[in-house]
């Protein structure tokens, strides 16, 4: 079985692919890294609210 040679535009055209699929996938985690943060932050604040509404209640009762 003999190898083809592949051309300048073949190689061209799969560098341009590779550095595609690379692109989206450093997107898809800075996304991914995007929901974590803001979950994050959403259960700091709820968090934060049962904890302000527990002292009220200690302050109240």
């Amino acid at each position: 079985m003999r190898r083809s040679q592949a051309g300048p535009e073949r190689l061209e055209s799969k560098a341009s692919a590779l550095a595609h699929a690379k692109a989206e996938a450093l997107d898809s985690r800075q996304r991914q890294r995007g929901r974590r943060v803001r979950l994050n932050l959403m259960v700091v604040k709820l968090e934060a609210l049962g904890l302000g509404a527990l002292a009220e209640s200690d302050r109240c009762g």
